[in-house]
C-alpha cells in the first residue's frame, strides 16, 4: 500500500479483485485504514481546491461520491476548508492589530462565566483526589504507631509456692514480625476535559496530556446552543485527520453539557493535536462549532 494505490482504490481505478484485497487488508490492519483515511481527506481537499485532472474529477463524481457517506464527507470538507480559511484570516489580522489593554483576572471571570465555572470545578475535583490519597497513605501509618498495652506484672505471695510460668510471646514482637500491608491506591480513570479556544501560543497556555498506553476519554464542553441533529469530531495532527467520530450526541457529564470521545491506546504521541467539532443540521449541512487544542508531552 502507498498513496498512489490508495488514491486509485478511492477513485475505482482498479479491478474488482484488487479492491476486495485492499478492503480485507484495511479491515485487519489499522495502518492501512489510516492511510486510506488520509488519502480520502487529501482527495476531497484536491476536489474542493479544483486540483484534480479531468479524468480524476470525472471518476470522483461518478464513483467516489456514489459510495455511502461520501457526499457527507465532501460537505464536511468544504465547511472545514471555509472554516480554516476564516481562521487563517483572523490570525493574520491579529498579527497587525494594535495591542489592547490588559484584562484583570476579575474581568476575565466576569466575561467568561462558563469557562470560569469549569475551572473551579476542576480545581475542586483535584483537591478532593489529593485529600483522599493523603488519608489512604496515613491510615496504615497510624495503625503501625499505636501504643502496645503493658502486661501486668505477677506478684508472689509469701505463703504460696512459686509457680514457674511459661513466658508468652510479646505482642510487640508479633506486630514487628507481621509485614505491614502496603496501601492500595484506587485506580482513577484517565480522562481529560478540554476547553474550546484558540491555538496555544506559549508553554504556559498549552493543555498537556501525558502519553499513555491505555485509552483516553476526552470531554468536549459544548457551549453553542444551536439545535443540531448530531455532531462529528475530527482528531487532527499537523493538519491531517487521524481519527473521525460521527453521530455524537451531547450528554450531561462532570464538566457539564459535553461530547465524550475515546481515543484508542497508542494513537497519541508527543506532538500537538486539535479536535474540530462539526454540527450537522437537519438538511445535512456541516457547520464548525468548536475547536479544542492540546499538546502531548512528559
Amino acid at each position: 500500500m502507498n498513496e498512489l494505490i490508495a488514491r486509485r482504490f478511492l477513485l475505482g481505478d482498479m479491478s474488482v479483485e484488487e479492491r476486495e484485497r485492499i478492503e480485507e487488508l484495511a479491515f485487519g490492519d489499522p495502518e492501512t485504514f489510516s492511510l486510506l483515511q488520509s488519502a480520502q481527506d487529501d482527495l476531497i481537499d484536491d476536489f474542493v481546491n479544483d486540483e484534480l485532472s479531468s479524468e480524476e474529477r470525472e471518476r470522483f463524481q461518478n464513483y467516489f461520491l456514489a459510495q455511502p457517506g461520501r457526499r457527507q464527507d465532501l460537505s464536511i470538507g468544504r465547511a472545514l476548508q471555509q472554516y480554516l480559511g476564516r481562521e487563517q484570516s483572523v490570525i493574520t489580522v491579529a498579527k497587525v492589530a494594535v495591542s489592547q489593554p490588559m484584562v484583570s483576572i476579575f474581568d476575565w471571570f466576569r466575561l467568561h462565566p462558563a469557562t470560569a465555572s469549569l475551572i473551579v470545578l476542576l480545581l475542586a475535583v483535584v483537591l478532593l483526589v489529593v485529600i483522599l490519597t493523603r488519608r489512604t497513605e496515613d491510615s496504615p501509618r497510624q495503625a503501625q504507631h499505636q501504643p502496645t498495652p503493658a502486661l501486668p506484672t505477677p506478684s508472689g505471695s509469701p505463703i504460696d509456692t512459686p509457680v514457674q510460668t511459661t513466658p508468652s510471646p510479646s505482642p510487640t514482637a508479633e506486630i514487628q514480625n507481621t509485614p505491614t500491608p502496603s496501601p492500595r491506591h484506587p485506580v482513577q480513570p484517565i480522562y481529560v476535559v478540554l476547553v474550546p479556544g484558540g491555538p496555544a501560543r506559549s508553554e504556559g497556555e498549552e493543555i498537556k496530556v501525558r502519553p499513555v498506553r491505555s485509552p483516553v476519554s476526552f470531554e468536549l464542553p459544548v457551549v453553542d446552543n444551536t439545535p443540531y441533529q448530531h455532531y462529528q469530531a475530527l482528531l487532527q495532527r499537523n493538519g491531517n485527520t487521524i481519527r473521525p467520530w460521527s453521530n455524537l450526541q451531547p450528554k450531561e457529564l462532570q464538566s457539564g453539557r459535553a461530547l465524550k470521545i475515546d481515543v484508542p491506546a497508542g494513537l497519541l504521541d508527543r506532538q500537538r493535536y486539535r479536535i474540530i467539532v462539526m454540527g450537522l443540521t437537519a438538511d445535512g449541512k456541516a457547520q464548525p462549532v468548536h475547536t479544542y487544542y492540546f499538546n502531548v508531552s512528559n
